[in-house]
């Protein structure tokens, strides 16, 4: 078992604390990739040391993941729209 003097349990407290509240900011404001960077962050800090801080986060990444991917679904359907669009006016003006 390694020992870890207070100074560096409380640097490290503090790693995590300054990469968890800018994950929890970043996702208020909707910065998706800033929050999951800072939520990797975190964990190399050392999030993993507390249980329920690392639970906490794997449901936060959870869900930064699922609107990520949420919204490169809409931006694929809207470029597929798009192209539909462009393609049927093509094939208008060429009538």
């Amino acid at each position: 078992m390694q020992h870890i003097s207070l100074r560096q349990q409380n640097s490290k407290i503090q790693a995590v604390e300054k990469h968890l509240n800018r994950c929890f900011d970043a996702r208020k404001f909707g910065e998706w990739k800033t929050a999951l960077w800072e939520g990797d962050a975190a964990i190399a800090a050392g999030v993993d040391y507390s249980p329920q801080a690392h639970l906490i986060f794997a449901m936060v990444r959870a869900q930064i993941l699922l609107v990520m991917m949420q919204a490169y679904q809409n931006s694929v359907a809207i470029s597929s729209a798009k192209c539909k669009l462009l393609q049927s006016h093509t094939e208008q003006s060429n009538l």
